[in-house]
């Protein structure tokens, strides 16, 4: 049985749900201790930031209360059919609780956060909670448990927790959800709650905490996301364009090929985030290629790096540094030997074949690396060094 005290008898209470920002992962396993920023929504006084015991996660501090959720029995959809006439909302040892009598019924609760969340910066949302008789199938006027509001015009919600995301057992879970699949156009500013009951009533939904977190910091930034690059004729005229080439692509490999003879091909990618090259100041390239030849003119792989002028950025890869062998080789590229003007945007690859045709470059590894690994050879093939 859960101990419960009605929302009147705790105006003045601490409520134990926060916008937190540390960093963490995805999944159902418990976080990594914090070692960032921490925003309580709930009630704590001026002074320096106390450290969570047991954590080393740092506390900041807000003299502003967190305002209480409040039931809005006029958001349900089919309110006439599903509106519970049995329901109520209160905290129990720091933990928050609302619940639907009514089997079979619902009721939708907005809570509003005490200061925005930047998104951008905590895009993992993290719920704590215990769940009993609550459905966990969509149904008819019922397909979140959780909205989010950011700041897409007219005040807009998306889904954030599903009916599926949640184990009513009535034991304690924790659940991360990466907010970057959906897009949030700004700062998120409130939570909208549904409860609905399974048949049986009496559905019951703790929230022992509700923050957002950093996303956890990737090994490597891989542009190989099987997003396929775009041919760019415009950019191949000058030369021997290609009328006999294509291209593939998937997660961890990219291949472009030209079958008709001293011809060549140029691709392009667009990155779907900046690359601050001085945080990820090493290129890692695997390849497999054959029948490439070096002209002495242009580049292999080229590099954007957010300047205004249509061919901004470097020569990050040149063909001389390629052996077309067809076996498989990898090297490091030290981005700070380049002229660099800011984040990188995009990716060219360039492609040209000899006399006989049927050139092919497969790249299994295009990858931004925060430092030159240990085991790695101290110079490029084009240095005097290579695989």
């Amino acid at each position: 049985m859960v101990r419960f005290i009605s929302l009147s008898l705790i105006l003045a209470a601490i409520l134990f749900a926060g916008a937190a920002c540390r960093s963490a992962d995805s999944g159902q396993t418990p976080p990594e201790p914090a070692r960032s920023r921490y925003m309580s929504l709930g009630y704590m006084s001026e002074g320096r930031p106390p450290e969570a015991e047991g954590t080393g996660e740092t506390k900041t501090p807000t003299s502003s209360p967190t305002p209480l959720p409040v039931a809005k029995p006029d958001w349900l959809t089919m309110r006439e059919t599903y509106e519970s006439r049995r329901y109520s909302q209160g905290v129990a040892d720091g933990t928050l609780i609302f619940r639907v009598d009514d089997g079979g019924k619902a009721m939708r609760w907005l809570w509003p956060f005490a200061r925005p969340v930047d998104a951008r910066k905590c895009p993992i949302f993290v719920l704590k909670y215990r769940a009993e008789r609550i459905s966990t199938e969509k149904g008819e006027a019922y397909d979140s448990v959780m909205w989010l509001r950011d700041g897409r015009p007219y005040g807009g919600f998306f889904i954030a927790v599903t009916p599926a995301d949640i184990i009513a057992d009535g034991k304690p879970h924790e659940l991360r959800i990466d907010l970057r699949q959906y897009r949030p156009v700004g700062p998120l500013t409130q939570v909208c709650i549904e409860v609905r009951s399974t048949d049986n009533g009496e559905g019951i939904l703790e929230i022992d905490g509700l923050s957002f977190v950093e996303a956890p910091r990737p090994a490597a930034i891989s542009i190989l996301d099987g997003k396929p690059f775009e041919a760019m004729t415009e950019w191949a005229k000058g030369g021997n364009v290609s009328a006999d080439f294509s291209h593939a692509a998937e997660r961890g490999m990219a291949l472009f090929e030209i079958r008709d003879a001293n011809a060549h091909m140029k691709w392009a990618l667009q990155f779907d985030q900046p690359i601050d090259w001085r945080e990820w100041p090493v290129l890692e390239f695997e390849y497999k290629a054959t029948g490439l030849v070096d002209d002495g003119y242009e580049y292999l792989v080229w590099l954007f790096d957010g300047r205004p002028e249509h061919a901004a950025g470097f020569e990050a890869i040149i063909p001389r540094e390629i052996r077309a062998d067809g076996q498989v080789h990898k090297f490091y590229v030290s981005l700070a030997r380049f002229n660099i003007a800011g984040p990188l945007v995009g990716v060219a690859v360039r492609v040209l074949s000899g006399d006989k045709g049927n050139a092919t470059l497969m790249i299994t590894k295009l990858e931004f690396l925060p430092a030159w690994p240990a085991n790695a050879p101290s110079k490029t093939p084009s240095e005097g060094a290579g695989d």
